[in-house]
């Protein structure tokens, strides 16, 4: 998209609990994420951003949001509502940070909801209300 529109903006999100590119973003330059801690958002965040990672991220990615586990669990849930779609952590992510108001910009904003790798007991048990 950005080589597409050069006014695009293409910003991560991450949980809390693994969000190293936001760090890496604050420090301005690869950096380890101290405050890991496992999650259900398994299929995102990291433990740490590589040199290489952050050589390949950087021209293209603007920017990342960090949201809460709590914050995922709600997005989750919303996608299941609205669109039926089973959304794993990682999926709920992007739909999470537009939630928490962090996501702000001109024009349209699209979510990219990947990932439904997650189990149905699991799904239900985060999601419930």
């Amino acid at each position: 998209m950005k080589a597409l529109t050069k006014d695009t903006v293409v910003i991560g999100a991450e949980p809390e609990t693994a969000a190293p590119f936001a760090y890496s973003l604050e420090q301005g330059g690869p950096q380890r994420f101290a405050d890991w801690k496992a999650s259900f958002v398994d299929g995102a965040g990291g433990q740490s951003v590589t040199e290489r990672m952050w050589q390949r991220m950087r021209p293209v990615v603007d920017g990342a949001i960090t949201v809460t586990l709590d914050e995922t669990r709600q997005a989750m849930r919303l996608i299941a509502e609205k669109s039926r779609t089973i959304a794993e952590g990682a999926g709920g992510l992007s739909v999470a940070a537009v939630l928490s108001g962090q996501a702000l910009g001109q024009g349209p904003i699209v979510c990219i909801v990947s990932g439904g790798n997650i189990d149905l007991a699991k799904f239900a048990e985060l999601t419930a209300v």
